[in-house]
């Protein structure tokens, strides 16, 4: 199929007996390891440390009881705008200039629309400047919106 011009043309492929997957004697019997075929390191990634992580429901508890904490919220400022649980902004791009701003005595929830930027900021505190009382919102501000607040918009 040509997508710019919208023709089409059939080919014909014949059988041929030593292809590796239905050939005469087929030595292609499973998928291939895609990973390893694309050369990505699977140890290392499989070795990834999991950053801490708290729910909706611990933070919720941890807002109608006062306790202390320090919420940074890691989207971007638009994204704050449609909707935030009133932490401090600070773009996940700008992460590095902000480190001695976060606090080292009590805990901190990192979050951000699901939680994957959120657990690579965490990720990256955590190597580069020490922290260990860093928290990733688990599902972020759409799980929150969904079992906490549901007024909060989605996006």
């Amino acid at each position: 199929m040509d997508a710019a011009s919208f023709e089409t043309r059939t080919l014909k492929v014949s059988r041929t007996n030593t292809n590796p997957l239905n050939g005469d004697n087929p030595t292609q019997t499973e998928l291939i390891d895609y990973e390893q075929f694309c050369g990505l390191n699977v140890t290392e990634r499989n070795e990834k440390k999991q950053v801490k992580e708290i729910t909706v429901e611990e933070l919720y508890k941890l807002q109608v009881n006062g306790e202390p904490y320090q919420l940074i919220d890691v989207r971007e400022p638009y994204e704050y705008e449609i909707a935030n649980l009133d932490g401090e902004l600070v773009p996940l791009n700008t992460i590095d200039s902000y480190a001695d701003q976060i606090q080292k005595d009590k805990k901190v929830v990192i979050h951000c629309r699901s939680g994957k930027r959120s657990a690579d900021a965490i990720e990256h505190l955590e190597q580069e400047y020490g922290f260990t009382n860093l928290y990733n919102l688990k599902g972020g501000i759409l799980e929150y919106s969904k079992k906490v607040d549901n007024t909060l918009a989605e996006y």
